[in-house]
């Protein structure tokens, strides 16, 4: 389990972090989301004792990361954004000499590096030169080094930064595979992969969390109504007046010939009040969709 507790981090006189709580239990995974500059990453190096807090404190399986670092990070692998890669050996032997840096047991090697292999599915690069791998395969030799000795939790920030879609499809799907075994906290960008690997999500702005807890308590808790997208033939200013006055529409949008409407309650009988509007003013409606609430609009909401 990991417990982050009134977590807060100053640089000179800018807090990058602020009373930050939150954690992840077993069998769980998180993302922990937010823009450019929200502490993302000031928050990983805490977690796995590469930087110091200036308040609070991170408790890895009750181990603190400061106090007893030694306990706290053997149950931790960690991927930086670049992945420290030598890149003029061989995978297999640049994952023995993390063995070695970890102090796995000398008999134990072969195994761990084997193990690890596999589920990196990285055995036709495994004698290759680090240097000649693809973006993609560096990434998965990143993540194979985070399981060498056989951590409970794996950090990871931005996995998939840098690769192409299809690179980016087969990683999220070893990722998830890892969810099995592994505590994973996730950083990224790409919010379809938080909603496909994520159980709960952590959205932070400027040092502060501005969102927590279970991806589909945060989808469901924040639907507020029904959102509408209606494709229209020939759509007029004076519906889109008439609609915007009417009852239980929070929102009219127009773009090209697509209509949204932002209603105030899900309800079908008030939906078709406002088709039967459309159709009377000849709008031509070609195409009705209702819309689910996906986690970028959530994300948008709380860090504009």
């Amino acid at each position: 389990m990991i417990e982050v507790q009134s977590l807060s981090k100053k640089f000179a006189d800018h807090w990058v972090l602020k009373e930050n709580t939150w954690s992840v239990s077993e069998g769980k995974s998180l993302g922990l989301l937010g823009p450019n500059g929200a502490g993302k990453s000031t928050t990983m190096k805490i977690m796995t004792g590469l930087l110091c807090s200036t308040e609070g404190r991170v408790l890895i399986d009750g181990f603190d990361i400061l106090k007893q670092p030694v306990e706290a990070k053997k149950r931790i692998g960690y991927l930086p954004e670049t992945p420290p890669l030598y890149e003029e050996i061989k995978v297999i032997d640049y994952l023995r000499f993390i063995c070695g840096l970890k102090s796995v047991d000398k008999n134990l090697w072969n195994n761990q590096v084997d193990r690890s292999i596999s589920k990196m599915s990285l055995e036709e690069v495994a004698f290759k030169p680090i240097r000649v791998l693809s973006k993609g395969f560096r990434q998965r030799v990143g993540i194979a080094q985070t399981m060498i000795g056989e951590p409970k939790i794996l950090v990871l920030d931005e996995p998939s930064v840098g690769l192409d879609p299809h690179q980016v499809y087969e990683l999220r799907e070893i990722i998830k595979s890892l969810k099995k075994e592994h505590i994973i906290v996730l950083s990224t960008h790409i919010l379809s992969e938080v909603q496909q690997i994520c159980d709960d999500v952590v959205i932070l702005d400027k040092g502060v969390v501005k969102a927590q807890g279970s991806l589909e308590h945060l989808l469901s808790s924040r639907r507020v109504g029904q959102l509408v997208e209606i494709k229209l033939r020939r759509p007029s200013e004076k519906i889109l007046e008439k609609l915007s006055s009417m009852t239980g529409v929070n929102q009219v949008k127009f773009e090209g010939d697509t209509l949204e409407l932002a209603l105030s309650e899900s309800n079908d009988e008030g939906l078709d009040l406002y088709l039967n509007e459309l159709i009377k003013h000849n709008c031509g409606v070609r195409s009705v969709v209702q819309k689910h609430q996906q986690l970028e609009d959530i994300f948008i909401e709380v860090t504009q």
